[in-house]
């Protein structure tokens, strides 16, 4: 006999979350039709890129599109069981790659800050493996010759310092200064496990009760959702005019349906 498990005892990967996922698509069954039609949007257009004709710099534009894609489609994935808290995570670094992506599109030269990126985080990496104190890990840093190569990397860098740019300054040379104060700080902090992050592993009443919660969630729900097809529409909307792939019609209709639902919500 069938028994089906629920989330008192197991949580987000039991029967009763993703039988829930109905429940979910039926409450918001507006903003999800339109999830859907931006991410059919979205991967029919990667389709068409035309790898075979790109040089590497395109290449990067091409991969930058796919991490925003699958980072919506795990976005969507999350708040189907009502995932609220996990699902903001992936806001921040689908944000970064959007930036990174605007402003590729905007000035190609920058691909070479953009490998300089590389450098530097493989020399953290290197940097770290300094400081491993287990035996093990001992172990595998004398016998991976870890040490020889931070070293070898540090001084490649000392010599040829590389001029890195930060989140903030894609953004500013995307011309997504806003995006970045209004949205990127705010989803950046739930990365954290600081006082805010946990505020959506709690429940309120009022001012002076407030109990730990643990299941789904429907607080935020729409803005959450409707900020990450914006922001995915944007992305693929730079990513077209990039490879020259025509989108105007499918942007116009899922920009019209975000300005249509935001009307019916009061939303500015």
């Amino acid at each position: 006999m069938f028994h089906m498990s629920t989330i008192e005892t197991d949580g987000f990967i039991s029967d009763q979350a993703v039988e829930g996922r109905a429940i979910f698509r039926d409450r918001f069954s507006d903003i999800f039709a339109l999830a859907e039609d931006m991410n059919r949007v979205a991967v029919l257009k990667i389709g068409e890129a035309k790898l075979a004709d790109i040089d590497n710099g395109l290449f990067i534009l091409f991969l930058l599109t796919i991490r925003i894609i699958e980072s919506y489609e795990a976005i969507i994935i999350l708040m189907e069981r009502g995932m609220l808290a996990p699902a903001k995570l992936i806001i921040r670094p689908l944000l970064e790659a959007m930036f990174t992506l605007a402003a590729l599109v905007k000035d190609k030269d920058l691909i070479t800050k953009y490998f300089d990126a590389q450098d530097i985080t493989t020399l953290s990496l290197l940097r770290s493996s300094t400081k491993w104190r287990d035996k093990n890990l001992k172990k595998i840093f004398k016998e991976s010759e870890l040490e020889k190569k931070y070293i070898k990397k540090k001084n490649e860098l000392k010599d040829n310092p590389p001029n890195i740019l930060s989140p903030h300054d894609w953004a500013k040379i995307a011309d997504y200064d806003d995006y970045y104060h209004l949205y990127y700080v705010e989803y950046a902090s739930y990365t954290h496990s600081n006082l805010r992050a946990l505020e959506d592993h709690m429940d309120r009443d009022g001012e002076d009760y407030v109990e730990a919660a643990f299941g789904p969630s429907i607080t935020g729900f729409y803005d959450l959702l409707r900020n990450a097809t914006q922001f995915t529409l944007m992305s693929v909307i730079h990513m077209c005019s990039a490879f020259n792939l025509d989108v105007e019609s499918d942007a116009d209709r899922i920009s019209k349906g975000i300005n249509e639902l935001d009307a019916n919500r009061n939303v500015t």
